[in-house]
């Protein structure tokens, strides 16, 4: 499933050079009522409210990354980066049996719940390697002749990282066939 990524900018003065990366992963559960007359793929395609170019799809990870960066102007007029910090937030959104499913249903509810859940994991580790790869690229970018194209640099390098990783994200999704070959696939 593709991924929303949004980012953020606050730019500032300061001294030491640093960088650090937070991290903040949250669930959200949606409640598929169960009809032991009905398939569980039925049970749960009419449950998920996610949906995307008419597919409907049973878990989803969205991961937002935004950034914060100080930098330090020496009395050149040359600017450098002293600070960064980059902040990872995602929401993975999976099924949960309500009501009293069969035997056979939970037997067949359980091992995919967890393959789901291996697959979207997978989508949040891709939103912590782009918050770490922004984080190092921007520390790291050279000093510049002044703070307005520090900045500028900055943001366009945090922006391509992030069209990337989106990317990669889409190729996660392709390979894995939005998690089939990871055991998320219900007959």
């Amino acid at each position: 499933m593709n991924k929303i990524v949004f980012c953020l900018l606050i730019l500032s003065v300061s001294s030491a050079a640093h960088a650090e990366v937070t991290e903040r992963l949250d669930y959200i559960d949606y409640p598929a009522t169960v009809d032991t007359q009905l398939p569980l793929n039925v049970i749960l395609n009419r449950a998920s409210p996610i949906r995307e170019n008419g597919n409907v799809f049973h878990g989803y990870t969205k991961w937002w990354v935004q950034w914060h960066f100080w930098w330090q102007k020496a009395a050149s007029g040359e600017c450098t980066m002293s600070r960064v910090k980059v902040d990872l937030s995602a929401t993975i959104t999976l099924p949960k049996l309500a009501g009293r499913p069969s035997s056979a249903q939970q037997s067949q509810f359980d091992p995919y719940a967890a393959a789901l859940k291996t697959h979207e994991l997978g989508h949040y580790n891709n939103g912590k390697q782009a918050a770490n790869t922004v984080e190092q690229a921007i520390l790291h970018l050279p000093g510049m002749p002044n703070c307005e194209q520090l900045e500028s640099q900055a943001n366009k390098t945090g922006m391509q990282i992030l069209k990337e990783y989106n990317q990669k994200d889409r190729q996660y999704d392709d390979a894995t066939s939005h998690g089939k070959t990871q055991g998320a696939r219900l007959n």
